[in-house]
């Protein structure tokens, strides 16, 4: 699937006005928010885990597994797997948290993100 291209979200008159608890961002396992495990569990519930380290047989959401922020509420994590050669970023499983429920404004987040979401060279998902 080939993502839009990129362009500026928001001119500048509109940030003041924009709904900042509507946005769906995939972390980094190095992110701020992220990288604290006791602080993700404390403040959104959370119990995350970078399973690169892991045996492939034990991992329980995959290898190098990206946590799911949407509004204010940690919602998933997926597994991406980049195809440098062919410029594909597959996203080889998606894990929502318990109690998340599918919705329009979800579906429309996750798919924002995902085409906002470019390892470098990544022109396609899949």
């Amino acid at each position: 699937m080939a993502c839009p291209p990129r362009r500026h979200r928001h001119a500048p008159a509109d940030r003041g006005r924009r709904d900042q608890g509507s946005r769906t961002t995939v972390l980094s396992p190095f992110d701020p928010v992220v990288w604290d495990r006791d602080r993700l569990l404390g403040m959104f519930g959370m119990d995350y885990k970078i399973e690169v380290y892991t045996p492939e047989h034990k991992r329980k959401f995959g290898y190098f597994t990206l946590p799911i922020l949407h509004g204010t509420r940690m919602v998933g994590r997926l597994d991406p797997k980049a195809h440098r050669k062919d410029g594909v970023l597959e996203i080889r499983r998606l894990h929502l948290e318990p109690g998340v429920k599918v919705t329009n404004k979800l579906v429309t987040g996750l798919s924002t993100a995902r085409c906002t979401t470019s390892h470098s060279g990544m022109a396609r998902r899949r």
